[in-house]
């Protein structure tokens, strides 16, 4: 079973993720997709996201060269959106990372077997990189279009938190991404409530909202293994079992 946990910037997404994947350890055969690729070559979990990244992109090419046929609809999709902005480094490296997610998607349906693969950087969350960090306004349309050729995840835990707080975290985020790292309050701000809005949107597509398990995470649970995260473990188990993974 595949679970991809989206978000805006400074909801937390990380944080629940490792929480989930803390307390999925127990029951085990619980995997993230990182892990998982590392695997394949016989390498160890790898820590820095620089070569975490690195080993998705290269183990991961094959198999994208491989899904081609399946995948050309998204890639066609993803190209005529970053058409429409300036070509930038940051453009090309959006091309990359959609061929690194479809890379590791595709490993996953390969290689995830019963076990259930957890995806902090996943094609749904693609969606923030294709048509936050722009100038140009995404359409109704777009979004109907991304949710008719994005390959989908099982399970989808979207977390999220009250804009304020999100802004707040992402000013004092240690790693900020590349386009808030000169931490300017109003592009922060910008920013963080168009991914906002953004996430609100997908979700509200059926075939994306059918998969959605969402995770308030306001900083009110007492610590990042509370209650809530068992609430969030149950409902991805019940919800991989509706959706025929159990």
């Amino acid at each position: 079973m595949m679970v991809e946990f989206i978000g805006s910037t400074g909801a937390g997404k990380t944080t629940v993720a490792a929480a989930v994947q803390r307390r999925l350890a127990v029951r085990g055969g619980t995997q993230t997709a990182p892990d998982l690729v590392a695997s394949l070559v016989g390498l160890r979990p790898l820590a820095r996201p620089f070569y975490r990244n690195l080993a998705c992109d290269l183990v991961g090419l094959p198999f994208v060269l491989g899904s081609l046929g399946r995948q050309a609809a998204f890639l066609r999709f993803v190209l005529q959106v970053l058409a429409r902005q300036p070509l930038t480094l940051q453009a090309a490296n959006r091309v990359r990372s959609t061929l690194r997610k479809i890379g590791v998607y595709e490993i996953i349906q390969r290689y995830g077997g019963g076990r259930i693969v957890l995806v902090d950087e996943g094609t749904i969350l693609h969606a923030h990189n294709l048509f936050v960090y722009t100038s140009q306004e995404w359409s109704p349309e777009d979004l109907d279009r991304f949710a008719r050729v994005v390959p989908m995840p099982d399970v989808v835990v979207y977390v999220t938190a009250p804009l304020a707080l999100q802004i707040r975290r992402s000013l004092e985020r240690s790693d900020p991404p590349r386009e808030i790292r000169s931490r300017n309050p109003r592009l922060v701000e910008l920013y963080v409530a168009r991914a906002s809005a953004l996430f609100e949107a997908l979700v509200g597509i059926p075939s994306i909202g059918e998969r959605v398990v969402r995770v308030d995470n306001s900083g009110d649970q007492r610590g990042p293994d509370g209650p809530d995260v068992e609430r969030v473990v149950a409902s991805i188990m019940e919800k991989g079992v509706a959706n025929g993974r159990p």
